[in-house]
C-alpha cells in the first residue's frame, strides 16, 4: 500500500510553494503524468473528483514518476507522487504536501502469476516478491 500526494518543492523558510487548489488568474504549473499511463489515470479521477475546483496549467508531462519528481524538487511546479518515492525529501523537508488530505488517494498494486511453473528467473523474482511483500 502506498499513497498519492500532491506534493511542491519548499522555499528557504520550509514552506510549501505551491498549494491547492490554485487560484483561476494564476493558475499553478501542473507537472503531469502523460494520458493513458497508470498514475495519469488516477491524477485524473482524483482532480475530476476533487473536493473543490483546481487551478492547474499542465506545463510538463511524462511518464515516469522520477521525472515529476525532478521536476517537483526542482520548483518547477506542483504533482502527484507516491510516498514511497519521495519519503527522504519529505523528511529532508524539500518536498512537502501540497493540499489537504481529500487530493491524496491510497495506491495498491497487486502482482498476478500464473499457477503454472513459470522458467526459473520468473519463480525467483516471484518468490523474491513474495519474501518481501509488505501484506
Amino acid at each position: 500500500m502506498d499513497r498519492l500526494l500532491p506534493v511542491s518543492a519548499t522555499d528557504e523558510r520550509g514552506e510549501v510553494i505551491y498549494r491547492l487548489p490554485g487560484e483561476s488568474p494564476h493558475a499553478l504549473p501542473f507537472m503531469a503524468y502523460a494520458p493513458g499511463t497508470f498514475l495519469g489515470n488516477v491524477v485524473e479521477m482524483l482532480l475530476l473528483n476533487a473536493p473543490k475546483q483546481c487551478s492547474l496549467r499542465r506545463t510538463f508531462e511524462t511518464h515516469m514518476s522520477e521525472a515529476v519528481k525532478s521536476m517537483i524538487s526542482t520548483g518547477n511546479g506542483l504533482g502527484w507522487l507516491p510516498r514511497s518515492c519521495i519519503a527522504r525529501e519529505l523528511d529532508e523537508k524539500t518536498v512537502a504536501v501540497a493540499g489537504p488530505d481529500s487530493w491524496a488517494t491510497d495506491l495498491e498494486i497487486r502482482i498476478y502469476r500464473s499457477a503454472e511453473r513459470q522458467s526459473t528467473p520468473a519463480e525467483e523474482m516471484w518468490n523474491w516478491m513474495n519474501k518481501h511483500r509488505s501484506a
